[in-house]
Parts: structure tokens; sequence; C-alpha cells
């Protein structure tokens, strides 16, 4: 089923600010910029990932425009399990280098219209927005307790998506930071079936309850239900989103994740590929973009 309809809410970082002037006004990195707080690798012994400050953000408004500030002095690997080498990363492929200020743009957020109906408008975003992991760190074959932003606690595989970094993510500094309060409360809080039809899969045993939230990530049966045709799933990632170690290929993002997850292992979840189809991803990988999904009344 094609796209009958786009729509605009919310505004997120998008375009590199290539205008000197704006970027000699806005300024270059001080103390007074955040740390993403971003895992730059993992604490082998204790098999819990490392998180280090080595990648920055600021935001500021000049003239009228809002913009953010990204500044990084080590490389976001593409694993955790990786060094922070220029060979391990995305960031240097897409064009970003450490110690070096970039600046991008916030622009309107537009979204394809999936689904119409008298529950609400189901939305995702146009573009690939972001680049986070699943989870931080993953072992194959081990539970782990995990917390979701909820506050609940419970021992779960990497690729639990009630449990993971992207629906955690997703609802706090995503939501925070794409939808002024006004914005937010046109989000409905909406069911999202985790059950095995939801996966496609004849059996899976990495399931996770029914999730509630305003914003989420697509299932694998979602996708191919709205999107039937792979080529339609593909999408162009934003510059910010490039800036952030998405894994590029041409014009479009290779790999943006589902919530699902993979049948095969317990940190492995299922992503729409650089073709269109919809594989696996290893749930470490800070390389797999984000395309958020809504629903609006």
């Amino acid at each position: 089923m094609a796209v009958k309809k786009t729509v605009e809410i919310g505004c997120y970082p998008q375009n590199l600010v290539t205008d000197e002037a704006i970027v000699g006004a806005l300024g270059g990195f001080d103390e007074n910029w955040k740390s993403y707080g971003y895992v730059l690798g993992t604490i082998e012994e204790k098999k819990v990932p490392w998180f280090v400050d080595f990648m920055y953000f600021i935001d500021k408004v000049y003239k009228g425009k809002k913009y953010r500030g990204v500044y990084f002095t080590s490389y976001r690997t593409d694993a955790p399990i990786l060094g922070s080498r220029p060979l391990n990363s995305r960031q240097p492929k897409n064009g970003y280098m450490i110690n070096t200020v970039y600046w991008f743009e916030y622009a309107p957020i537009q979204w394809d219209v999936l689904k119409s109906g008298a529950e609400g408008n189901l939305m995702i975003s146009t573009k690939v927005l972001d680049s986070q992991e699943f989870y931080f760190y993953s072992d194959y074959s081990q539970l782990r307790e995990h917390k979701d932003y909820q506050g609940h606690r419970r021992e779960v595989y990497d690729n639990n998506y009630q449990f993971s970094n992207l629906r955690n993510w997703l609802n706090t500094t995503f939501i925070q930071t794409a939808f002024t309060p006004a914005e937010r409360s046109k989000l409905l809080v909406t069911s999202q079936d985790n059950g095995l039809e939801s996966t496609c899969c004849t059996q899976n045993i990495y399931l996770c309850e029914t999730t509630r939230d305003k914003v989420f990530a697509l299932s694998s049966l979602e996708v191919t239900t709205y999107i039937p045709e792979p080529k339609e799933r593909l999408k162009e990632a934003t510059d910010y989103a490039k800036c952030q170690s998405v894994w590029m290929i041409g014009k479009h993002c290779a790999q943006w994740w589902l919530r699902s997850p993979h049948h095969a292992y317990g940190a492995t979840a299922q992503a729409v590929f650089l073709d269109g189809t919809v594989s696996n991803g290893s749930t470490f990988s800070a390389t797999i973009g984000v395309v958020p999904a809504i629903v609006v009344k």
C-alpha cells in the first residue's frame, strides 16, 4: 500500500550548517556542552558496557532558528567490542571527524501516514532521524537484568524491546527533544503488540509483553503490512543521523530498527536493511538508524 499522505509535527536537528557566518556566530566547543553518555567499549570481565564522555552536544538559538552542535573526541564505534579507530566507525566514512565542531539546523519532522482511522493516524518519519543501539551490550546466551524507562526491572535478553535502550531513548530523549509540550499532548498512548505474529516468525522464544508508549518502533508485521514493497522502505538519513554514525549506502540508510526480536539469538533484533528487506542486526550496533512511529488523533 503506497503512502497517501505526509504531515509535519515536531522538530529535530537534521541539516548540516555550511554557512560560515552562522557557524562562526554559534561558536566552538566549551565546558557548557553536554555529554551524550554513549558507549565506547565494554568492561569484558564484567560483561557490561563502558560509558565514556567522548561525544558532546549543545542546543543554541541564533536569529530565531534553533541549532544543535556536535563534537566528539573519539569515534563512535560500530560495535562496543571494537576499538575507537576510523576503521571501526561510520562517522569518518560519513564525513565527520574527531575534534571538529559541527552544527545542525532543527527542521520540521515529516511523517508518512501509514494508517488512518477513528483510533488515530499511524505515522513514521520519512527520514532516518538518528542512530542508536537497540541495547548497549550483547551477550548472545545470557539473561541479564535490564531496566525500562518506567522503572521496571527484569532479567531478560538484550533483544527484549520492553527493556531496550531503543524504547527508552524514544520515550525520553527523543520525545523531549522533538516535540513541544503542546505537541506531546497530541501524541496518543497506544498499545504495541509484541506477540509471535508481530515478529513474522513461526517460533520465537524472545518475545516480550505488550508495551504502551507515545513513540515506538514498528514491528516486523507492521512494516511488511503497511509498506509491503521493500523498495518503499528505503529511507534517506539526515545529516545529523550520519554524524551519529548511521551506516549509509549511497543516498539511503542501510538499515533501521524494528522492535521485533530475531528468533535465532538473544542479542539480535530485526531491522530494515539496505535493500528494504527485513533481516536482523546485533543489538549493540550503533550504526542502525531510528525511524520513530507515532499515533496522532
